[in-house]
């Protein structure tokens, strides 16, 4: 890889996760400092990871459609399109889409983020 990466629409390691996928669109560990940016599409119902949190790393999420219900140590947040949340590190957290309709987030966090889903499935 040279000094910059371009990741297409289409392209990303796909997870598949009850009622969602999430594409992880960076791809080098080193680069993104042990973070990945990814892009997550979730169904009517889906509950997310489940309460958790991160040693060490802030996580930042940006709603681009629809809405997510997101529980910050206890704390109801409901964010729509063009509102973001940032998370401080070890704040208990998860994110659901309670809502009727599709929705798709932009979550920049913790690489560990990526074993909370595969203990999803």
């Amino acid at each position: 890889m040279g000094k910059f990466q371009v990741v297409a629409p289409d392209e990303g390691n796909v997870i598949s996760l009850p009622l969602a996928t999430i594409a992880v669109k960076s791809t080098d560990a080193d680069l993104a400092e042990g973070r990945i940016v990814g892009e997550l599409t979730a169904e009517p119902g889906f509950s997310g990871p489940g309460p958790h949190h991160h040693s060490g790393q802030a996580e930042l999420f940006y709603v681009l459609d629809g809405e997510f219900t997101f529980q910050v140590e206890g704390e109801e947040i409901l964010l729509r399109p063009g509102m973001s949340l940032i998370i401080s590190p070890d704040t208990i957290h998860n994110f659901a889409n309670a809502s009727a309709n599709p929705a798709k987030l932009l979550v920049i966090g913790a690489a560990e983020e990526i074993g909370l889903y595969s203990t999803v499935n």
